[in-house]
């Protein structure tokens, strides 16, 4: 069996290690972005004027009523 003088050895062994801990680092990071990254919500943006809740609607109109006051708000964006 062939045997890699130790010169080799302190060289090969080291770079090898490093890049295998930047990969798994890379792949760390690379997962946590994905499970952090929020996805885009459909529909019309609106801040209740009496409570201050902010909530989506789906429904295409000029306003709608608060889920948690039931005060009638216009949609502040789209």
């Amino acid at each position: 069996m062939n045997q890699l003088p130790p010169v080799e050895v302190l060289f090969l062994w080291p770079l090898i290690v490093h890049l295998m801990l930047l990969f798994l680092i890379w792949f760390f990071y690379d997962l946590r972005k994905r499970g952090v990254e929020k996805k885009r919500v459909e529909g019309k943006i609106y801040r209740c004027s009496a409570c201050n809740l902010v909530y989506v609607d789906n429904h295409d109109l000029p306003g709608t009523d608060c889920p948690r006051c039931g005060h009638y708000n216009e949609a502040v964006r789209r």
